[in-house]
């Protein structure tokens, strides 16, 4: 054969020589109409393929195809001559050789076409006299390639690319244990309710409707129910006590948890709300869930006279005096706005030392403030978008670290979610109402400190709110988007808000409800 050694592309197949066999066919790319051809070779008994009377664009599966390819997209296995047959070639008689004819034939026989003349690719008598190469892998006619001397090679490859991918998927998999650090096994879902007022329905309506809500999210298999504190929001809610709501779903439901998001603290004397949630505690059998916070709304304090610029020490007092409340016997307390001496809260929690007591924060330094009290904390995408509680909760976890408190904390999240039969369905059943919310909570923003908040809120277009303050959609998109926000932000309890803005139908809401407990839930627990 000579000391030439063939190119990785291509090989000079002689079918003179001796010692040289047929070439085999090994694959090829889509089958063709007219012939028998499979991935493998040509059927047993199968003519050649005849050509084209047409001029496909493409190549066929047997490599019949338009004049201007010069390729057959055959894969040929034409290995290289041994010094064994080279050597014994004088003493082998003609008749256990094949012939130059039948060693040509298999390449001849489908490969007339491609060429449109009944020239014989790889004998002797081609021009070149080689074989032109094919890439097996792409997607535009190739041209062919001998897999024999390129067996190693390829081998040698795939394993490159198998270890290629390995380190991929290991990189995928680290990154989403540092996102999920403070994951628990399952996820907690409860259903969020403002006990919505809609337009057209009476106060009466609006309660039906809502405790009809509660006691649905039990049978489907929620985990909790969390009720929202609002004040002076005609034909938005109707739920400004939810304490005593609460008490009404207790005696309503046998397992559900009774959250609370939230209950605003500066609007409430400490000892009446220490009395009143462990008092709730009692008579739910341990089923209380307390998240606190200041409220964003303006209008609330200035409803109840209290000034807005106090509620941050309002706040602060307030929840001090309720752990002292439930954790100690007696207790006396001197601060700013509250003074106590020697006080006994009766009753005691049910749950010892008192019931989960989560925080609400809006801003990246109240959620640091929380961080460093070592206190679980409840966000809600609501005038946050989903991008900046993200940023949030990471400076929530370093004050956290900096304090000295073990583990990570942990985070609950309320978030506005929407399940219909198609992504379209969602958009169509929920604009109206999410953007009369965004508008209104627009409006009321711009009387405070939120202002540029407020102007955000104003300009918002829904496609901005699919975006950013939602997940609305098809099952499967709803569940791969809370999928891929439990591992960015690593919630353990997540709140879902069927109601934004108040505008859709009870019969939706439920219907929302369902799919969501029976296609989405199960994908996060």
């Amino acid at each position: 054969m000579g000391s030439t050694k063939p190119s990785r592309s291509t090989i000079t197949v002689r079918a003179s020589r001796v010692g040289v066999r047929a070439p085999r066919v090994v694959g090829c790319w889509r089958r063709c109409p007219g012939c028998a051809w499979s991935t493998s070779g040509p059927s047993r008994g199968s003519a050649a393929c005849a050509p084209s009377t047409s001029r496909p664009s493409s190549v066929n599966r047997c490599g019949t195809g338009s004049s201007s390819t010069r390729s057959t997209v055959l894969a040929l296995a034409a290995p290289r001559p041994s010094r064994r047959s080279t050597t014994a070639a004088s003493g082998s008689s003609a008749a256990s050789r094949p012939s130059a004819r039948s060693r040509s034939s298999t390449i001849s026989r489908c490969s007339r076409a491609a060429s449109g003349s009944s020239s014989r690719i790889g004998t002797r008598s081609s021009a070149s006299g080689r074989i032109p190469s094919a890439s097996w892998r792409s997607r535009r006619p190739a041209r062919l390639r001998t897999t024999s001397i390129r067996r190693g090679r390829d081998s040698s490859s795939r394993r490159r690319s198998d270890a290629s991918r390995r380190r991929r998927t290991e990189a995928r998999r680290h990154r989403r244990q540092r996102g999920a650090e403070s994951l628990a096994t399952t996820v907690e879902i409860g259903l969020f309710t403002e006990f919505e007022w809609r337009p057209g329905v009476d106060e009466a309506q609006a309660f039906d409707d809502s405790l009809t809500q509660t006691t649905v999210a039990e049978e489907l298999g929620y985990d909790a129910v969390w009720l929202a504190e609002l004040h002076f929001q005609k034909e938005r809610s109707v739920l400004a006590s939810p304490l005593v709501v609460g008490a009404t779903i207790a005696g309503r439901t046998k397992r559900v948890k009774i959250g609370f998001a939230v209950q605003v603290l500066p609007l409430i004397h400490p000892l009446r709300l220490a009395e009143d949630v462990a008092t709730l505690d009692h008579v739910s059998k341990g089923r209380v869930d307390l998240g606190v916070g200041r409220s964003g709304l303006p209008e609330h304090y200035t409803g109840f006279s209290i000034p807005y610029e106090e509620s941050q020490e309002r706040f602060d007092e307030t929840l001090e005096i309720l752990l002292k409340a439930w954790t100690e016997e007696r207790f006396t307390y001197e601060g700013k706005y509250f003074q106590f001496h020697d006080v006994c809260a009766v009753p005691k929690p049910y749950q010892k030392p008192h019931p989960p007591l989560r925080v609400a924060a809006t801003s990246e330094e109240s959620y640091a403030a929380v961080g460093r009290r070592g206190l679980p904390i409840f966000l809600a995408v609501r005038t946050s978008s989903i991008g900046e509680l993200e940023r949030y909760v990471g400076a929530y976890h370093a004050a956290w670290r900096e304090a000295g408190h073990p583990g990570r904390g942990e985070v609950g999240v309320i978030l506005p979610v929407y399940v219909a039969e198609t992504d379209r369905r969602a958009r169509e059943e929920t604009e109206a109402s999410a953007m009369h919310f965004y508008r209104s909570v627009g409006k009321a923003l711009l009387a405070g400190p939120r202002r540029a908040v407020g102007e955000r809120f104003r300009r918002m277009s829904f496609d901005e709110v699919l975006r950013d303050f939602g997940v609305y959609g098809a099952p499967e998109r709803v569940a791969e988007r809370l999928e891929e926000l439990r591992h960015a932000i690593g919630f353990t309890k997540l709140a879902v808000w069927m109601n934004v803005g108040s505008r859709v139908p009870h019969e939706r809401v439920l219907a929302s409800m369902r799919r969501f407990a029976e296609l989405v839930a199960p994908r996060l627990r």
